[in-house]
């Protein structure tokens, strides 16, 4: 095969594989992880004996998800309490311990702490980077990275991917947005990493300051993670900066995932967050019956690391919801399933009002397909006569007419009831909304008031 050909893959013979081997693959390193975590973890040298089961008693992926139970993030947390700092998943001497990541908090429970070797570090970082070179980035692109490098896992791991790659790597995460264009503009930066939300602050502050991000700006490739997003929305952005978007759903527990070369959009579809599968295995489960479900159905995201040293995790539920596609269903031609780029939302992000379940990203799909709206809010509260009532705050770009706003509320108004089957009060907000700009705000847009 040609070296123009192989250059589409990072590694071409994982790529390459077909999806048996994949499977296979993933299973003849699973079980050595298995292994690894019954001689060395308490955590789960416990919860083995407790089910009366050994590493010999798995012999197939189907017996590793039918006999090993989730582990959940209730589960962690009991865990750290009782065994501080690192909880007794800990299977290494402390002094292996190279770095120590703590969960951002998006759920409202208290912070994990997962800790890493220098081998997990530069797995996950090998992951990140393999997913950057599907985006196109190469030796020689500049990088606007937004990510604060802190303790949480996206600053720190995309941060040291990215240096791997001996990129130019402008770290902009402690300046305001202003500063970050002077950055852009003055190194010509070809890549820009910025959550979705924070892509629209980026673009309003762009308008404040009398710039239009394509011509102004030299960037050709977006890195987004963290958010839902409408698939109107992917068309938008590429438009307004004359940019290809890319997605990767990640976590602390280093699930990863990313969008092929196809990007986050293709044919006016929704692109596929590809499954890393060399480095993790997911599972898609009915949260109900714990069975796997079928491609084009929707369930739970289960992942477990398969070359976890430090802090290893066996089935962790992730309480996010993903429709779980086949690697059929992408026309790239990689052997790895995946889920739509844009649509992973968390369970308990739903709220229930009037009997009706509400998604918040079923409003996200609404509100966003107006380019002059460029965040909103949603309200869930009890009115004066006790009943529940829903109220959708939008913030507008400036020099948008009142009859243009009109029009919008009386569209979002039909299109909300007509999706939701509930009626939502829309209104203008009064004032800027505070900004999802790092992976510490992850956009949080709805409040329950209601009395309990």
């Amino acid at each position: 095969m040609k070296s123009e050909a192989l250059s589409q893959y990072f590694n071409p013979v994982i790529e390459q594989l077909s999806h048996e081997e994949i499977l296979q693959l993933q299973w003849e390193r699973l079980k050595s992880q298995i292994r690894y975590v019954y001689r060395t973890n308490p955590f789960y040298q416990k919860i083995f004996e407790g089910r009366g089961i050994t590493p010999e008693d798995i012999r197939s992926l189907e017996d590793y998800s039918n006999m090993v139970p989730l582990t959940t993030k209730q589960d962690i947390l009991k865990d750290l309490e009782d065994y501080p700092p690192y909880g007794s998943r800990l299977g290494i001497s402390p002094e292996k311990i190279v770095q120590v990541t703590l969960t951002g908090g998006t759920s409202g429970l208290r912070q994990e702490v997962h800790a890493l070797t220098v081998l997990d570090v530069e797995l996950t970082a090998t992951a990140h980077a393999w997913g950057c070179y599907w985006a196109g980035i190469r030796r020689g692109d500049v990088v606007a990275y937004t990510l604060p490098v802190g303790t949480t896992a996206g600053g720190l791991w995309c941060y040291k991917s990215l240096s791997n790659q001996l990129v130019n790597l402008l770290s902009l995460g402690m300046l305001n947005t202003s500063q970050r264009f002077e950055f852009i503009k003055r190194f010509k930066a070809t890549v820009l990493q910025a959550n979705p939300s924070y892509l629209l602050r980026l673009e309003e502050v762009a308008r404040e300051m009398g710039m239009n991000p394509k011509k102004d700006f030299n960037i050709k490739t977006i890195l987004t993670a963290g958010e839902p997003y409408p698939i109107e929305w992917v068309g938008e952005r590429e438009e307004r900066w004359g940019a290809k978007i890319f997605e990767w759903y990640g976590s602390t527990q280093r699930a990863m995932a990313w969008t092929c070369k196809l990007g986050s959009r293709y044919d006016g579809k929704r692109g596929t967050l590809h499954h890393l599968s060399p480095f993790v295995l997911f599972e898609t489960i009915d949260r109900k019956t714990g069975r796997q479900v079928e491609p084009g159905e929707e369930g739970e995201i289960v992942t477990t690391h398969l070359y976890s040293e430090a802090s290893p995790i066996l089935r962790f539920a992730t309480g996010d919801k993903g429709l779980l596609l086949s690697h059929k269903d992408c026309p790239c031609g990689l052997p790895f399933d995946g889920y739509p780029a844009g649509s992973i939302a968390r369970f308990d992000d739903m709220l229930k009002v009037k009997g009706v379940n509400i998604w918040p990203q079923s409003v996200d799909d609404e509100v966003f397909r107006f380019s002059e709206v460029i965040e909103y809010r949603g309200r869930v509260f009890n009115g004066p006569d006790g009943r529940e009532e829903i109220t959708v705050s939008l913030e507008f770009a400036k020099d948008v007419s009142e009859a243009k706003k009109r029009e919008i509320f009386k569209d979002l108004e039909n299109k909300l009831r007509e999706r939701a089957g509930i009626r939502m009060n829309i209104e203008e907000a009064l004032s800027h909304f505070p900004e999802f700009k790092d992976d510490r705000s992850k956009a949080r847009r709805w409040k329950d008031e209601r009395r309990k």
